[in-house]
């Protein structure tokens, strides 16, 4: 269990305040990503769908998997602006308990549908329900056991590219600059590839940008939990480390994963960039990422750990 500074007077141990840089990594080996790329490209029919758009004023509303969304508030939103619902698998089950019909359910997750999530849940159960008015659209890296389970559900299933480490011959992304792409890929040259963060929420803004939204409502962006007792803190990595760690921002501490806090870093990146034209809205309250919304475009903020770094003598 990592340790605040309350506990400090009853330990023999030194303790310093340390920055936290999350180096995200694929979740699976490359060559399982190349392999599942060229799998999807013959599965699925449909990859037109991800090209630049013309900019115009719909509203986008982003759903992720955080515990802090308010429903009533997400329908209210969506009536008054009209705006596009788009999810990702761990919100849609939730969106349709409440329900909410999704536009659309973005998918990046190059690991088997059998699998345990990171949210603890087995991935397919998150598919059991699926409304025929819901567009899937499919990251080229998901494990095709995912594309096949919702193909056998849905005829709404829509292919798209995630520019990766994975991914290296030279394209044009959708600024124009050069993207070396993997020569093993079965990749057009003329590929838009969606760029945006670590997870399916942060391409999902990607995506819908480049569909030519500029107006952003975000639901779910937690990237915490509410409080110690939402966790197991006695779970492990697989290389023994504890899952779960206590950071802190701005005063204000919160419980989260290695994964949670690179998509939280990806929500500061965003937020603090200029060059992006966008709007931005904010609806997931008392989270580690509304407290980073709260004091974005601030370039000398950091998350810290309060980490034993000295046994005393």
């Amino acid at each position: 269990m990592l340790l605040n500074d309350d506990d400090l007077p009853d330990l023999p141990v030194e303790f310093r305040r340390v920055p936290i840089v999350v180096q995200p990594r694929d979740s699976v080996p490359k060559d399982n990503i190349v392999d599942n790329i060229n799998k999807n490209v013959e599965l699925i029919s449909s990859w037109d769908m991800i090209r630049n758009c013309h900019v115009h004023d719909e509203h986008a509303i982003i759903v992720s998997g955080g515990s802090s969304i308010d429903f009533k508030e997400l329908k209210k939103l969506q009536k008054k602006t009209n705006g596009r619902i788009v999810c990702v698998k761990h919100s849609y089950p939730k969106l349709l308990k409440a329900g909410i019909k999704p536009w659309a359910c973005v998918i990046l997750d190059p690991r088997p549908i059998e699998g345990e999530s990171t949210h603890g849940v087995v991935r397919s159960t998150l598919f059991e329900t699926v409304d025929p008015s819901t567009m899937f659209f499919i990251a080229s890296m998901t494990d095709p056991s995912v594309t096949k389970l919702l193909q056998s559900k849905t005829d709404q299933v829509y292919g798209w590219h995630a520019y990766s480490q994975a991914v290296a011959n030279t394209v044009k992304n959708q600024e124009g600059k050069s993207l070396k792409i993997n020569e093993k890929l079965n990749v057009p040259e003329d590929t838009t590839f969606v760029n945006g963060g670590t997870c399916a929420a942060m391409r999902a803004i990607g995506m819908m940008h480049i569909f030519g939204f500029r107006n952003f409502h975000l639901f779910g962006f937690d990237c915490s939990f509410p409080d110690e007792t939402a966790i197991d803190l006695k779970e492990k990595l697989e290389d023994g480390r504890n899952k779960y760690m206590k950071v802190e921002t701005n005063g204000s501490e919160f419980w989260t994963t290695g994964e949670l806090l690179a998509m939280a870093q990806d929500c500061e990146k965003l937020f603090d960039n200029d060059a992006i034209e966008m709007n931005i809205f904010m609806y997931s309250k008392n989270t580690l990422v509304a407290e980073v919304f709260k004091t974005s475009k601030q370039a000398d903020k950091v998350y810290y750990a309060n980490l034993i770094t000295k046994q005393a003598a």
